[in-house]
Protein backbone atom coordinates (compact mmCIF):
# COMPACT_ATOMS: atom_id res chain seq x y z
CA UNK A 1 0.00 0.00 0.00
CA UNK A 2 1.24 3.50 -0.85
CA UNK A 3 2.01 5.95 1.92
CA UNK A 4 -0.51 8.79 1.80
CA UNK A 5 0.27 12.17 3.25
CA UNK A 6 -1.97 14.97 4.37
CA UNK A 7 -1.11 18.34 2.89
CA UNK A 8 -0.47 21.24 5.22
CA UNK A 9 -3.32 23.68 4.76
CA UNK A 10 -2.71 27.28 3.80
CA UNK A 11 0.94 27.02 2.88
CA UNK A 12 1.31 29.41 -0.04
CA UNK A 13 3.99 31.18 -1.98
CA UNK A 14 7.14 30.10 -3.72
CA UNK A 15 10.30 29.83 -1.65
CA UNK A 16 13.46 28.29 -3.07
CA UNK A 17 14.48 27.16 0.42
CA UNK A 18 11.69 24.58 0.22
CA UNK A 19 12.93 22.75 -2.84
CA UNK A 20 15.56 20.70 -1.01
CA UNK A 21 18.03 21.61 -3.77
CA UNK A 22 15.99 19.89 -6.48
CA UNK A 23 15.62 22.02 -9.63
CA UNK A 24 12.24 20.42 -10.41
CA UNK A 25 10.78 22.41 -7.53
CA UNK A 26 12.60 25.73 -7.87
CA UNK A 27 10.61 28.92 -8.26
CA UNK A 28 11.41 29.32 -11.96
CA UNK A 29 10.30 25.76 -12.82
CA UNK A 30 7.10 26.22 -10.82
CA UNK A 31 6.40 29.59 -12.48
CA UNK A 32 6.93 28.10 -15.96
CA UNK A 33 4.49 25.27 -15.23
CA UNK A 34 1.92 27.73 -13.91
CA UNK A 35 2.32 30.03 -16.91
CA UNK A 36 1.81 27.09 -19.28
CA UNK A 37 -1.79 26.66 -18.08
CA UNK A 38 -2.55 30.37 -18.26
CA UNK A 39 -2.61 33.03 -15.57
CA UNK A 40 -6.29 32.68 -14.61
CA UNK A 41 -6.16 28.87 -14.38
CA UNK A 42 -2.91 29.04 -12.44
CA UNK A 43 -4.41 31.47 -9.91
CA UNK A 44 -7.43 29.19 -9.47
CA UNK A 45 -5.08 26.26 -8.80
CA UNK A 46 -3.12 28.24 -6.24
CA UNK A 47 -6.38 29.22 -4.49
CA UNK A 48 -7.47 25.57 -4.41
CA UNK A 49 -4.16 24.59 -2.83
CA UNK A 50 -4.27 27.45 -0.30
CA UNK A 51 -7.82 26.45 0.69
CA UNK A 52 -6.70 22.89 1.43
CA UNK A 53 -8.45 21.29 -1.55
CA UNK A 54 -5.64 18.74 -2.06
CA UNK A 55 -6.68 16.22 0.55
CA UNK A 56 -4.33 13.34 -0.22
CA UNK A 57 -1.08 12.96 -2.10
CA UNK A 58 1.19 9.96 -2.62
CA UNK A 59 4.22 9.23 -4.76
CA UNK A 60 3.71 6.67 -7.51
CA UNK A 61 5.47 3.44 -6.46
CA UNK A 62 6.80 2.75 -9.97
CA UNK A 63 7.28 6.04 -11.82
CA UNK A 64 9.82 8.49 -10.37
CA UNK A 65 8.70 12.10 -9.89
CA UNK A 66 5.05 11.12 -10.25
CA UNK A 67 2.35 11.94 -7.72
CA UNK A 68 -1.28 10.88 -7.41
CA UNK A 69 -3.71 13.02 -5.46
CA UNK A 70 -7.33 13.85 -4.75
CA UNK A 71 -8.55 17.43 -5.23
CA UNK A 72 -11.90 18.63 -3.92
CA UNK A 73 -13.41 21.32 -6.17
CA UNK A 74 -16.90 22.41 -5.19
CA UNK A 75 -19.02 19.25 -5.13
CA UNK A 76 -16.51 17.06 -7.01
CA UNK A 77 -13.65 14.94 -5.78
CA UNK A 78 -11.15 14.60 -8.65
CA UNK A 79 -8.28 12.16 -9.17
CA UNK A 80 -5.10 13.86 -10.46
CA UNK A 81 -1.82 12.37 -11.67
CA UNK A 82 1.13 14.78 -11.90
CA UNK A 83 4.59 13.98 -13.27
CA UNK A 84 7.85 15.63 -14.26
CA UNK A 85 9.36 14.73 -17.63
CA UNK A 86 12.30 16.31 -19.40
CA UNK A 87 12.34 18.52 -21.36
CA UNK A 88 8.72 19.66 -20.84
CA UNK A 89 8.72 19.90 -17.05
CA UNK A 90 5.60 19.34 -14.95
CA UNK A 91 2.37 18.13 -16.53
CA UNK A 92 -0.70 16.34 -15.28
CA UNK A 93 -3.95 14.55 -16.04
CA UNK A 94 -7.24 15.15 -14.26
CA UNK A 95 -10.80 13.84 -14.26
CA UNK A 96 -12.22 17.32 -14.91
CA UNK A 97 -13.55 18.54 -18.25
CA UNK A 98 -10.20 20.07 -19.20
CA UNK A 99 -8.47 16.68 -18.66
CA UNK A 100 -4.85 17.98 -18.70
CA UNK A 101 -2.83 20.79 -17.14
CA UNK A 102 -5.77 22.35 -15.31
CA UNK A 103 -6.18 24.23 -12.02
CA UNK A 104 -6.39 20.88 -10.20
CA UNK A 105 -2.96 19.90 -11.55
CA UNK A 106 -1.55 23.25 -10.38
CA UNK A 107 -2.99 22.67 -6.89
CA UNK A 108 -1.28 19.25 -6.80
CA UNK A 109 1.96 20.80 -8.06
CA UNK A 110 2.03 23.15 -5.06
CA UNK A 111 1.18 20.25 -2.76
CA UNK A 112 3.87 18.01 -4.26
CA UNK A 113 6.40 20.77 -3.77
CA UNK A 114 5.44 21.01 -0.11
CA UNK A 115 5.46 17.22 0.24
CA UNK A 116 9.01 16.99 -1.09
CA UNK A 117 10.33 19.77 1.16
CA UNK A 118 12.61 18.90 4.07
CA UNK A 119 10.95 18.64 7.49
CA UNK A 120 11.12 21.82 9.53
Amino acid sequence: MLPVFAVQRGMVGVDNDMNNGDPRFDAEELDESCLAVGEAESQRGHRLFAAGAVSRIAPDPVEPWTYVATVQDRDRSLHVVLWHAEPIGWTGECECEREMDCRHCIAVLYAARQFSAPAQ
